[in-house]
């Protein structure tokens, strides 16, 4: 029979293996900017937190697609501002 100090030993292994295999998780933010704003179209990254400055949705789709490229193989949750029309 195995020590429980062996046991953990082995599931702490596991575990760690399994956070190895997974790809990385970004988290993505997207900043709404004018479209004469310096910052119009670019990102900023730290660590696995990645800011995306655009102008319209479809400026940040394109980005944010090259971005995903970039990175592969990730897994990005991606948080967008919605304004809702009155």
């Amino acid at each position: 029979m195995r020590r429980p100090s062996e046991r953990l030993a082995q599931r702490i292994a596991k575990v760690s293996e399994t956070f190895r295999q997974d790809p990385p998780i970004y988290v993505v933010f997207w900043s709404e900017v004018e479209g004469d704003d310096l910052r119009a179209e670019t990102v900023e990254q730290q660590g696995n937190t990645v800011q995306i400055y655009a102008s319209s949705r479809e400026q940040y789709d394109h980005r944010r697609a090259e971005l995903e490229q970039q990175l592969s193989p990730c897994r990005m949750i991606c948080i967008v501002n919605v304004e809702r029309e009155e």
